[in-house]
């Protein structure tokens, strides 16, 4: 199911950028994005996040993947909107392997048909373990100096602690963090470099 929102510079205008998925033989499952401006003229579709894995859930055939997609307008932004799409994932994801995970990007159409990107270069963001216990652990690539915001949020939305609100300089980062208050249940932990979203994380406490 694709997912469409309108990046227009005016109410007369009726650019959009599609977000959708895709996958194939030799391509494990991809979320990716396209641009359509007034006069219906295409751009190239862009490689939003990159598929690791096949998707393999078993218990159904062919296996059932992409339903959760969404895309909006960012308000106060021109020509800018926030997507959210499926990609096959790698490894262990709450004790299913070969399942998938969803990945949320700033994309912003630039006025003209070839110029769609993703605004923010995404860094891999890893949580571990997961499930956690006692501790867990935050880890993520940076390319350059910046403003980093690490939250955990309820599954409601609702801010629960800010963990981590500093200027880190470039390199591999972990950060370890006690669980100390939160409460057994499953939780986002969202990172941001310098207010834009770098990733959001599933992460369950036993």
């Amino acid at each position: 199911y694709p997912a469409v929102a309108s990046s227009g510079s005016d109410q007369n205008d009726k650019s959009v950028i599609i977000g959708f998925l895709r996958s194939g033989q030799t391509i494990f499952p991809e979320f990716r994005a396209v641009n359509c401006d007034h006069n219906m003229q295409w751009s190239n579709s862009v490689q939003v996040k990159a598929g690791e894995d096949d998707v393999n859930i078993g218990g159904q055939s062919p296996d059932r993947w992409g339903d959760y997609s969404g895309i909006s307008r960012r308000n106060g932004a021109n020509r800018t909107v926030w997507a959210s799409g499926c990609y096959g994932m790698s490894g262990n994801n709450f004790g299913v392997n070969n399942g998938w995970n969803a990945w949320i990007a700033e994309l912003t159409d630039g006025g003209s048909p070839g110029a769609i990107e993703e605004e923010e270069t995404s860094q891999p963001v890893r949580v571990f373990p997961n499930p956690a216990i006692d501790q867990f652990s935050v880890s993520f690539d940076m390319l350059k100096r910046a403003d980093i915001n690490v939250s955990i949020y309820d599954m409601e939305g609702k801010l629960v602690k800010v963990l981590l609100n500093d200027n880190l300089k470039p390199g591999g980062k972990t950060v370890q963090f006690n669980r100390n208050a939160l409460t057994s249940g499953t939780y986002l932990i969202s990172v941001t470099s310098n207010d834009k979203i770098i990733s959001n994380e599933k992460l369950v406490i036993n």
